[in-house]
C-alpha cells in the first residue's frame, strides 16, 4: 500500500482448479508455508491492509509438473 500507514494485516488464499480457497483470513501473521500436493496452475494471492483500511493484493502462480518416470 503506497503511503500506509501504522501496522498491516495479510490475508492469504489459493486459487486451484477454478476454486479460491482462503488460507488465512487477515492477521497480522505476514508468512504463510505451503506443501503444493497437486499437479498444475496454483495461484496465491496477499491481501493486505494497513490501519486505515488502504488495500493492496499481490499474486504470483506456481506452475506444478510432473516428474518423468525414472
Amino acid at each position: 500500500v503506497k503511503n500506509g500507514n501504522g501496522e498491516y494485516e495479510y490475508k492469504f488464499s489459493e486459487v486451484f482448479n477454478g476454486k479460491r480457497k482462503t488460507i488465512q483470513e487477515y492477521s497480522s501473521d505476514n508468512k504463510y508455508v505451503f506443501i503444493i500436493d497437486n499437479v498444475g496452475d496454483h495461484v496465491y494471492y496477499v491481501d493486505f491492509k494497513d490501519s486505515d483500511g488502504k488495500k493492496g493484493t499481490l499474486s504470483y502462480t506456481i506452475k506444478v509438473t510432473k516428474r518423468p518416470n525414472s
